[in-house]
């Protein structure tokens, strides 16, 4: 498997959403009820992933999150989404892993450690941006 990681767009909504609803049909049966899991919408999965990518979902306190995806073949095979700590107490110089997912075909070829990498990058780049309260 040949892959590359880069940061999403907008155009690689439904490429992230594909993938994420996969990998919770596969990672989570027999955990959650598989009625639920077989009525996972693909098209509502799309269009949350892309008001994310769009910025849409920021505010003031929370700025959007940086998404990173890994491809083979031009074909999303994983996703990794990092941005400001969400909780309170919310502490401005911390950052947060928001979701990482893999397709299941691709589970077990190292798609998730170069994704976590760039994740760990994007996380230093923050820290470093952010002013560290007292």
């Amino acid at each position: 498997m040949t892959f590359s990681v880069r940061r999403a767009t907008t155009d690689d909504a439904s490429g992230i959403a594909g993938v994420h609803v996969a990998a919770w049909q596969v990672a989570y049966r027999g955990l959650i009820p598989q009625g639920h899991l077989d009525q996972i919408d693909l098209g509502e999965r799309t269009e949350q992933w892309r008001s994310l990518l769009e910025g849409k979902a920021a505010t003031a306190e929370i700025p959007p999150p940086v998404m990173f995806v890994a491809e083979d073949s031009a074909v999303v095979v994983g996703f990794a989404c990092v941005g400001r700590y969400r909780d309170e107490p919310c502490q401005e110089a911390l950052g947060e892993l928001w979701a990482m997912y893999v397709a299941p075909e691709s589970w077990g070829n190292e798609v998730g450690d170069a994704l976590m990498a760039a994740t760990l990058e994007e996380l230093d780049r923050l820290n470093s941006s952010m002013q560290l309260r007292p």
